[in-house]
């Protein structure tokens, strides 16, 4: 049952569902193109970046992913700037776009 404050992402592909809580007016942001990161970790966040820019985010080591993350991005922030973001944010990822693919080491 999904109760108010909290969303349901499943993913087709894998057959997986996952559900979390969210801050409703964060949720609704994606309408303005604003993407808001509040405290989620990185495997998270790859999956907000994925929806915001229609691009595969392919984490290579999984010793970022549980890393938690916060931060706001204004409309129209460039994919780059995102990324070089992260990087500040953990220091030692790296990150290259090859087409519609991001894959971060």
């Amino acid at each position: 049952v999904l109760t108010p404050n909290h969303r349901f992402v499943y993913k087709p592909l894998t057959g997986e569902g996952k559900m979390s809580a969210v801050t409703a007016g964060s949720e609704l942001q994606w309408r303005d193109n604003v993407l808001v990161i509040p405290n989620l970790t990185l495997s998270e966040t790859l999956e907000e970046i994925e929806r915001t820019y229609n691009v595969k985010c392919h984490l290579l080591t999984p010793r970022y992913g549980s890393q938690r993350l916060r931060a706001h991005f204004n409309k129209d922030e460039h994919l780059d700037t995102v990324l070089e973001v992260i990087k500040v944010l953990i220091p030692g990822i790296s990150y290259e776009i090859v087409g519609k693919d991001v894959y971060l080491k």
